[in-house]
């Protein structure tokens, strides 16, 4: 899926050259202006304390599934390249394992961030990527890019070994609609673009709670013609469209006998009271 209408290339770079998506989504009432904003962020770099990887848990999304997935997937990496790198956490990450590390990020912020904490980062987009790193990361990126096809293109270029994408996704529910994001992806629809450009996959799952997507892929030289599954992918989005549709007719329903809130409050505590059932047993 797509957002339609969506941001031309040359708003894209405009919108994240000029730290508009910061000041939009990152501010809030005591960090308003870009001075403010860039204050909490090195107070937030600074306190960060990587941690080393462990078994990934997808039963709900944590900060640091991704690196759990990715190490638990391969070790034969030594360079990585986190493309929209952010304030840098991630570079810290794969720093504490001893790799060599890179960034590049748009945001003129953060690059005043990774510069007072000496992460290794160049301000920019795929395009200004110079060399090939063994495993390239994009968090939350390959949404926000334009002309897909053409970026996979560019991802394989820059890749020696391995290619890590992690996106929003679409499930078992649809994902927050905002500006910044030009795609929306399922499995079935993240594949194909990458099984279709040289790449093979490695593993690909997705955390049960907020559907968050996180797939390894291994550049070849091959190139594999999948064919797209648009039977599946309609079975899919029919299926949420029906979830949805349902829930709506439910809160109406709800809304007209006037105890929604109610409702809403015992299904809370129920939710709440499941998962400390949950922790007590898994502890």
């Amino acid at each position: 899926m797509f957002s339609n209408p969506r941001m031309t290339k040359k708003s894209s770079e405009i919108f994240y050259n000029s730290d508009l998506y910061r000041l939009i989504y990152d501010a809030n009432k005591k960090n308003n202006n870009r001075k403010a904003i860039l204050k909490n962020y090195l107070n937030e770099i600074r306190k960060y304390k990587p941690s080393l990887p462990k078994k990934p848990d997808f039963s709900n999304y944590y900060p640091n599934l991704y690196f759990d997935f990715i190490n638990y997937q391969i070790k034969d990496f030594d360079t990585v390249l986190d493309i929209g790198c952010g304030i840098g956490k991630k570079l810290l990450d794969f720093k504490l394992l001893g790799k060599k590390t890179y960034g590049i990020e748009p945001s003129g912020i953060f690059k005043i961030v990774h510069s007072e904490v000496g992460l290794n980062t160049k301000k920019g987009f795929i395009k200004d990527v110079e060399f090939k790193y063994d495993l390239v990361i994009l968090t939350h990126v390959f949404e926000h890019l334009y002309d897909l096809k053409k970026q996979v293109k560019n991802l394989h270029n820059i890749t020696n070994k391995y290619l890590f994408i992690e996106v929003p996704g679409h499930i078992k529910k649809l994902q927050k609609i905002q500006n910044a994001h030009n795609y929306y992806f399922s499995l079935n629809t993240l594949n194909y673009f990458f099984l279709n450009n040289k790449f093979e996959l490695v593993q690909i799952d997705y955390a049960r709670d907020n559907e968050f997507i996180y797939a390894l892929y291994k550049k070849t030289d091959q190139k594999i013609d999948i064919i797209f599954d648009k039977a599946l992918e309609l079975k899919i989005v029919s299926r949420i469209i029906r979830k949805y549709n349902f829930e709506y007719i439910i809160i109406k329903i709800l809304k007209l006998l006037k105890i929604e809130e109610t409702i809403r409050k015992f299904y809370s505590k129920l939710m709440t009271r499941i998962r400390r059932v949950k922790i007590r047993y898994f502890y």
